[in-house]
């Protein structure tokens, strides 16, 4: 047991499993001192087709964690002892988040298909208990524990603990990720300093691809199918690394055959597809008008102009507004809202305003200079719109849009809006994550899909496309003939 603080001695001599070569990838990531036993990263992403063995990973690692109190260190083995040590492991359902509690428990009785008979964990390490009195988990000689929780509800289920590690199983399908890793996950792992560790089959263009592309972009390949950026590891594991663990060539043959070409290569190699009918396309172009290091939110300018939408509800939908920095190209988005639950109305208005106010008429009364202007766009399709128009009665310039009727409209100002985010000239800001992943997985049969974001942005584009009249586009020839019907010709 003492060689075991080197998890691939663990894995193989003392829980009897045979890792496959994706497994063995995150063995030299997963390597510590065995005196100190700090963690070597603080992030690990794990990009996985099915049926290679994640779930069962990630319940060898926790069981190799709390055994041996990874980031604790043992130095003083006394204080070792009685450090508190909790493992929080999530799933995007609570049953989801079990299947690794279920691997755990096998192995822990040697009972697990990929042990064969060579399980080695001494009697009386760990046992089964209830964490809060219903949900199941393990208890080990140390004190440590694991928790299998939900990460619904933004994950508010593991809120106030503090956590030595955290694992998400099928990241992809967590709803809000980012959002839900910067406020609850990490926040848990403060005290700790320990990693957070994330395993999933992609789901599309989601938060999840946007945790593996910033480390792939961001990193180099450290070796095959494994990247480095500073302490962020990203692995990447397909279908063939588990031929001879568990899954036969001819097994492989028949999924080549047998699954939905649309999703086969998410599913075989852990590729990230552009969804079905995808509207916003190319995408690899569409990715590249989200900017890296670009200001979530600029503050108003003398003399811009600013395109501002809000695409409100007082129903049920949520709200998104997008502000455009139209004044010259490419514009560039400066501010995105989006508010999950529908607002009181007068909050409503009173946000509209705010914004308005914030980016029209604006002044640097430091020096003489032309305001700013900025015309406030919502839509007014539906009677919600028409209530709006009223109460909006105070504010100019604004810019009501009605796109009830022929679905011709629409399909114009997405098409608008396609062309000039693949073409650079519209910029935004890669934090707003929300909007990217709706742009990426929009498509025209938009029921039962998020995209009050792309909605906002749309109306946005509408706007300024408005308020730049074509003549700006084309500027002026000083050295045309002035004709008697004084008629200018352009360059």
């Amino acid at each position: 047991m003492q060689k075991g603080v080197d998890f691939e001695v663990f894995a193989e001599q003392v829980l009897g499993l045979r890792l496959n070569p994706a497994q063995k990838r995150l063995c030299p990531v997963l390597r510590v001192d065995p005196t100190y036993r700090d963690w070597a990263f603080k992030e690990l992403v794990v990009v996985a087709a099915n049926q290679i063995g994640k779930t069962l990973m990630q319940a060898a690692i926790m069981l190799w964690s709390c055994i041996y109190k990874i980031g604790v260190s043992g130095e003083n083995m006394k204080l070792w002892s009685i450090a508190p040590y909790l493992w929080i492991h999530l799933g995007p359902v609570q049953q989801q988040a079990y299947h690794a509690y279920k691997d755990a428990k096998l192995m822990i009785k040697g009972e697990h298909p990929a042990q064969g008979d060579r399980c080695r964990l001494p009697e009386g390490m760990v046992h089964q208990t209830k964490i809060e009195n219903y949900y199941d988990g393990f208890q080990f000689f140390n004190g440590a524990q694991i928790m299998f929780r939900t990460a619904e509800h933004k994950a508010e289920a593991v809120l106030g603990y503090k956590a030595a590690a955290i694992s998400v199983d099928e990241a992809a399908f967590v709803d809000y990720l980012t959002e839900v890793k910067n406020t609850v996950l990490m926040m848990r792992l403060i005290a700790s300093g320990g990693p957070l560790m994330m395993f999933s089959t992609p789901n599309g263009m989601n938060d999840f691809f946007d945790q593996a592309d910033s480390i792939r972009v961001d990193g180099q390949e450290v070796s095959e199918m494994l990247w480095q950026a500073d302490s962020r590891y990203l692995a990447w594991a397909t279908i063939i690394d588990n031929l001879g663990y568990g899954i036969d060539q001819q097994e492989i043959d028949r999924m080549e055959r047998n699954l939905n070409p649309t999703t086969k290569e998410q599913q075989l190699r852990g590729a990230f597809l552009e969804p079905a009918e995808a509207f916003f396309v190319p995408q690899d172009k569409i990715v590249k008008a989200f900017i890296q290091h670009m200001p979530p939110e600029t503050l108003p300018v003398p003399g811009h102009q600013y395109a501002i939408f809000y695409d409100p509800s007082i129903a049920s939908d949520p709200t998104a507004a997008v502000v455009l920095d139209v004044t010259k190209m490419p514009w560039e988005g400066v501010y995105f809202g989006h508010w999950e639950k529908p607002m009181e109305v007068t909050s409503l208005v009173g946000e509209m305003m705010r914004v308005h106010s914030n980016y029209h008429n604006h002044v640097d009364r430091n020096v003489l200079s032309t305001p700013s202007r900025a015309v406030l766009g919502f839509d007014a399709t539906s009677m919600g719109g028409a209530v709006m128009k009223q109460l909006l009665a105070p504010i100019h310039p604004k810019r009501p849009i009605n796109m009830a009727g022929s679905p011709t409209k629409k399909i114009a100002a997405l098409t608008n809006l396609r062309d000039r985010l693949a073409n650079g000239q519209i910029i935004l800001p890669a934090a707003w994550t929300r909007l990217r992943q709706e742009i990426l997985n929009y498509r025209l049969k938009d029921t039962g899909i998020k995209q009050d974001a792309v909605m906002a942005l749309m109306g946005a584009d509408m706007v300024g496309t408005a308020m730049t009249p074509k003549l700006t586009q084309h500027p002026i020839n000083p050295h045309a003939r002035v004709t008697r019907k004084r008629e200018l010709r352009w360059r």
